[in-house]
């Protein structure tokens, strides 16, 4: 797997850009640096391939896993901090997937700096 490319495809997806000439990452902006096959990471830089600014360096995860057939459902996976009411109402939804993932970020960063104007009141 050329992780590298995954990476710089995951950074177009969230449309991750270069906060200095605003170009996108594309894969010569990540360099591998090491690996670490017990904790199944990478260890990658990042500089603008545009402009040169570092970004910095990034640990990331490789955990590999076959694609399932159909879409799982969460009550086939154990999740251990569940209790017994969360089990209950979220068993039955389908579990998160990438794009899932990929859509709240983009969501996320449309909220703006004044993002907490969203959240509820509290109750007192």
């Amino acid at each position: 797997m050329d992780y590298l490319q995954w990476i710089a495809d995951y950074f177009e997806a969230v449309d991750k850009r270069c906060f200095v000439c605003g170009c996108l990452y594309k894969r010569e902006s990540f360099t591998l640096r090491g690996t670490d096959h017990v904790t199944n990471s990478v260890v990658v830089g990042v500089v603008c391939a545009h402009c040169g600014q570092p970004l910095g360096t990034a640990l990331v995860s490789v955990k590999q896993s076959p694609a399932p057939t159909q879409p799982t459902k969460r009550k086939d996976v154990v999740q251990p901090g569940w209790t017994k009411n969360d089990r209950k109402r979220l068993s039955d939804l389908p579990a998160i997937t990438f794009d899932d993932v990929v859509d709240a970020h983009q969501f996320f960063s449309t909220l703006g700096p004044d993002w907490s104007k969203h959240l509820p009141k509290a109750k007192r």
